[in-house]
């Protein structure tokens, strides 16, 4: 659940925008918003990133 307030809007809203990039099969669009919570909200998001990086990269190969 995401309303329990742990995760700021921010990254609620670029995580959105990263699901529907996904679910495109847009992976540029997705990896692009990953590096910039990556980068920009280290301190929210660095627990679970690596795996939203590594659902990214895999779906990318598969549809290769």
């Amino acid at each position: 659940m995401l309303n329990n307030e742990e995760v700021s809007g921010p990254v609620v809203e670029q995580m959105l925008l990263l699901a529907q990039a996904l679910q495109a099969k847009n992976y540029n669009t997705a990896y692009q918003i990953h590096l910039e919570l990556h980068s920009t909200r280290t301190n929210e998001v660095s627990n679970w990133m690596t795996g939203v990086k590594r659902l990214i990269v895999d779906n990318a190969k598969i549809q290769q």
